[in-house]
């Protein structure tokens, strides 16, 4: 069951929103000089049509860099109310998540694992290596050159992507159901899988994640009505 918010991108495709935001904080019924209140602060400005589902999306300078489930999608979005695609590569299985790394796109493919793609060119998006996960590759996120792999019921997957034709993976930590999520911040991933609570562990050394916490929200990692947080 996808989230309602991949629904929402299957059914418009790619679409590219401005946010305004201002947040004041006044006395009671007073307001604060040059506070704006924007009552319809999310704006639709643009809209490109994608041939799948849109699942993943990461943006560099004007590039919108977008996977739909079948290929690597590259928009131009200089003029938001008009994208313009000018590049795109075709993959064998689904692609589920995107991130960039310099001129590397790394690529979640499903069953293929990981995919890493030189987008020097964005009109023509090369593979330039590809490393089998063994699970199957939901979400990927980049620090420096490691990629956090979010591989399904393999768990989380750390790779090495300093020679970019061969990644090779360095670490592991075992999830006991699906892992669909992953986002990093220093030393600490926190993964979001479908069920069962667990400990969250550290990444200090990447070889070797230890646990150090464990969390529980509400909803599951792909719409679901359960599932689990945990830092890794």
């Amino acid at each position: 069951m996808y989230s309602l918010m991949s629904q929402f991108i299957r059914t418009i495709g790619l679409c590219i929103s401005f946010i305004l935001v201002t947040i004041c904080l006044p006395a009671l019924g007073q307001t604060l000089p040059g506070c704006i209140d924007y009552e319809d602060y999310l704006s639709h400005v643009g809209f490109a049509p994608t041939p799948g589902d849109a699942m993943g999306i990461a943006i560099e300078n004007d590039l919108a860099y977008v996977v739909d489930g079948q290929s690597l999608l590259v928009f131009d979005i200089s003029l938001p109310q008009t994208p313009s695609l000018v590049g795109s590569l075709d993959t064998f299985y689904g692609t589920w998540g995107i991130a960039l790394t310099g001129n590397i796109a790394i690529i979640a493919d499903g069953d293929a694992g990981v995919v890493v793609v030189d987008v020097f060119s964005p009109e023509s998006p090369t593979e330039i290596g590809s490393i089998y996960t063994q699970g199957y590759a939901y979400n990927v996120t980049v620090q420096d050159s490691l990629v956090f792999v979010a591989d399904g019921p393999m768990g989380l997957r750390i790779l090495d992507i300093s020679i970019p034709e061969t990644p090779i993976q360095i670490g592991e930590y075992p999830t006991v159901s699906d892992l669909k999520v992953v986002a990093v911040s220093g030393t600490v991933a926190v993964v979001i899988h479908e069920r069962n609570d667990r400990s969250a562990s550290e990444g200090r050394n990447p070889t070797t994640p230890i646990e150090v916490g464990r969390g529980h929200y509400r909803g599951g990692a792909d719409g679901g009505s359960r599932g689990k947080r945990r830092r890794v």
